[in-house]
């Protein structure tokens, strides 16, 4: 009884330990965000300034980037001036091993601002 509740216990801190160690979050934009400007700001944070981050928009790769994992991607270029949009990004060490991935939904409402007028 002892030696199950010692591996219990072990598999039980490995497991809780895998998963709170590496997240990957989007910093900006929010997820709900209106974005009222032709450039996104994406920004990521990851466990390890290590390694490279891919991202994706509306499940069309966009880049992969090295720290401080920050891009400027200009929404007029790729035609995105209005409506809901998905922001997905994927953390990977130096390695190639994952460190965890993100995804937030966010608006883009250019209207009135002249972008997109031409």
């Amino acid at each position: 009884m002892r030696w199950m509740r010692l591996c219990f216990t072990t598999v039980l801190s490995v497991v809780l330990a895998a998963v709170s160690a590496a997240q990957v979050s989007i910093v900006t934009p929010k997820d709900g965000e209106t974005v009222r400007s032709r450039w996104l700001v994406v920004k990521v944070e990851k466990p390890t300034q290590e390694g490279y981050v891919m991202i994706w928009l509306n499940n069309q790769f966009v880049s992969a980037i090295g720290a401080p994992f920050e891009l400027r991607i200009d929404l007029a270029e790729r035609n995105l001036l209005t409506g809901s949009h998905t922001l997905r990004v994927v953390g990977r060490s130096k390695d190639g091993a994952l460190e965890g991935e993100a995804q937030v939904q966010f608006r883009v409402d250019l209207a009135g601002t002249g972008v997109g007028m031409e």
